[in-house]
């Protein structure tokens, strides 16, 4: 007999190794889960959108309309939209005139905004647009008594951008510290990105300070699903971003940002793109610039490059690959990786779409891989060639719909007996052409519509989302559903006797039409089957036709509703005297037991005034019962009761004195 003792000491170690091993797979499955969905956050999409030709055109002429000018401000919105978008013909004449509008305002030292955008019109307009600024030195003089003291981000922002832009040394070892201590003070982040774009235009300085504060400026952005946005909207965005990139190109290190988080930036600024203000449409530019032609990072579109279906007609698959500025973004490889079918089948691909001659379409022939028609989405990719600051793509899925056109295969237009459902006659109907018999039908008989629809290419019954037969007499249209069965045959049958109300009762000759539709279908039709005779029982119920004409309506005159009937007069008396009994029971008692009127000639005058008062106030109310109304009673009654009061107050303080005494 071989015992073995454990001590319980023993099992609870064991039971904590068991329990330690557990927690250990557990940690390690959500670290491998974290570290997947982390995989997943990174994988760079694709921008939801991209701000076409059209749309440039559209902001092109939105510069081009601002004119005249009003102000230096809205002069340099249009200097700097027009240099963004790119030479063109049309805004030639505009650049001039901005140019001259710069040269005609009066330099005034005391305004450093004013002289910002002045100076920043010739400077982007550039060899356009001469010219030299009058007393420089004292412009000069101006603008660095600016940066003295403790100037605010905003402020070290325009000096130093103005200098830059009259070609005026920066001293670096004052305004640097000063750019730091402002925008410690101010902390905003409209003031993280004028002070980044200010130290993007002072050389041979060390920024490393402000181009760190770039990796506490990107998180503090608010966040959805595909957007990212700084809070203020679209100007502070613009200036983060834009700032961001500039500061990185001009330090040459790639920005605490990643691409992901860059095209996020991209589809906020997309939002903007259909705006009508001329503000918001140089931050848009500003920014979109921004990301297309940095040096680390380009967020980029992929995208179709036409909305028509694939079809017979177009068989081609056509995606365009683009910066945020519908510009090329270089050498790629664009696979389509896999195609899913309308129900919900994946099937792999990994295919390359062909490059077209404009450099920025890929076509893939699409029609030739799908079983059928209806909606796929197909997922894509697409990989630069060699160094590139453009991003990759490593899945972007598209919706497609692959349209097809239909035709009528056989068709039967037929009078079935209503008791026995024996076939009376029957016709075979020819597409799209109607026929040339007309059929009656009448509450014995019951009227059926037979066809297949096919399609045109490989001639396969189909099915469609919408199938109606229209009946059609005079202002009179009925509706009715076509519904297909197992075997893909469509049929409509209408009983006439059951129908009636339908029709109501209304006997004639009706057109019969066919209407297929479907969002697939290139070729929806109505087809004018041919014409019917109904004849219903009993008298029609169709309605009385309205008459629409344009003329005056009757007058409408307004009646109050009768006064409700009063009671007999014998009825009304009753009830007065049986209200006046009492008082008149007091007068009698008055009488039989004598009254005590000794004080009445106390009191004097005003004692007969009292009860003079109180009597018109008893008065008062019969009237009011009689025919005044509310507000006419109480205006009276401000008259008695106040000399009521003022009489009984006298005879009160008579008595009262005559006891005394």
């Amino acid at each position: 007999l071989h015992v073995v003792v454990r001590s319980p000491w023993t099992a609870m170690a064991n039971r904590q190794r068991t329990a330690l091993f557990g927690a250990s797979i557990l940690l390690l499955l959500a670290s491998i889960t974290l570290s997947l969905a982390a995989a997943s956050d990174d994988a760079v999409t694709s921008l939801n959108d991209v701000i076409t030709q059209r749309d440039k055109a559209r902001l092109r002429q939105l510069f081009i309309l601002a004119e005249p000018y009003t102000d230096a401000q809205t002069a340099y919105y249009v200097a700097t939209g027009l240099q963004l978008l790119g030479p063109d013909d049309s805004d030639l004449q505009v650049r001039d005139n901005a140019c001259a509008f710069a040269q005609t305002k009066t330099v005034d030292t005391s305004n450093l905004e004013n002289l910002f955008y002045v100076t920043s019109i010739v400077k982007v307009l550039g060899d356009t647009c001469k010219f030299t600024f009058p007393e420089a030195k004292k412009i000069e003089a101006a603008l660095k008594k600016f940066l003295e003291g403790e100037p605010t981000v905003e402020t070290i922002y325009y000096a130093v951008t103005t200098m830059a832009n009259l070609g005026v040394q920066i001293d670096h070892a004052t305004v640097i510290p000063a750019l730091v201590t402002a925008v410690e003070n101010e902390e905003s982040l409209l003031s993280y990105g004028q002070a980044f774009k200010a130290a993007s235009v002072i050389p041979e300085a060390d920024l490393s300070d402000l181009f760190d504060l770039i990796e506490d400026t990107v998180p503090q952005a608010d966040e959805t699903p595909s957007i990212l946005y700084f809070e203020g909207g679209l100007k502070v965005t613009s200036t983060v971003i834009s700032g961001i990139f500039a500061l990185a190109n001009r330090v040459g290190k790639e920005p605490a940002m990643t691409e992901l988080q860059a095209t996020k930036f991209g589809n906020y600024l997309l939002t903007s793109k259909y705006t009508s203000s001329l503000a918001d449409a140089h931050h848009l530019l500003s920014a979109a610039r921004a990301l297309a032609s940095n040096r680390y990072m380009v967020p980029s579109a992929l995208l179709l490059a036409e909305t028509t279906p694939i079809g017979s007609g177009n068989k081609n698959l056509k995606v365009r690959l683009t910066n945020i500025l519908d510009d090329s973004v270089g050498s790629f490889t664009v696979k389509v990786t896999a195609i899913e079918d309308p129900e919900g089948e994946i099937s792999e691909r990994n295919k390359p779409m062909k490059k077209e001659e404009d450099g920025v379409t890929y076509s893939y022939p699409l029609f030739a891989d799908i079983s059928g028609p209806g909606i796929y989405k197909v997922s894509l990719s697409a990989k630069g060639k060699g160094a590139s600051p453009v991003a990759d793509i490593s899945e972007v899925q598209l919706s497609v719909t692959v349209s097809y056109q239909v035709t009528v295969g056989s068709a039967a237009l037929s009078l079935i007996e209503r008791d026995q459902g024996i076939t009376t006659k029957s016709i075979s109907l020819d597409y799209p052409n109607a026929s040339k018999e007309t059929l009656k039908a009448d509450q014995h008989t019951k009227v059926a519509v037979t066809f297949t629809l096919l399609n045109k290419d490989t001639k396969d019954k189909v099915t469609v989302h919408q199938a109606f037969i229209r009946l059609t007499s005079g202002f009179q249209e009925i509706f009715y559903v076509a519904t297909a069965n197992d075997e893909e045959v469509y049929s409509f049958e209408l009983d006439v006797a059951e129908a009636a109300s339908d029709f109501r009762k209304q006997s004639g000759t009706y057109e019969m039409v066919l209407l297929v539709g479907d969002f697939a279908l290139e070729n929806p039709f109505s087809w004018n089957v041919g014409e019917l005779i109904l004849t219903f029982t009993g008298g029609s119920t169709a309605e009385k036709k309205e008459d629409y004409t344009f003329k005056a309506k009757p007058v409408i005159e307004h009646q109050f509703n009768p006064p409700e009937k009063r009671p007999p007069v014998v009825i009304s008396n009753t009830f007065t005297v049986l209200v006046l009994l009492p008082l008149g029971l007091l007068l009698l008692l008055w009488l039989l037991l004598g009254a005590n009127i000794s004080n009445i000639s106390v009191g004097g005058i005003w004692t007969i005034l009292f009860h003079l008062g109180l009597a018109a106030i008893f008065g008062l109310y019969y009237c009011f019962w009689t025919q005044l109304n509310m507000f006419q009673t109480l205006q009276y009654l401000v008259v008695i009761g106040g000399v009521t009061f003022f009489s009984g107050n006298r005879m009160l303080r008579r008595i009262t004195e005559a006891k005394q005494g």
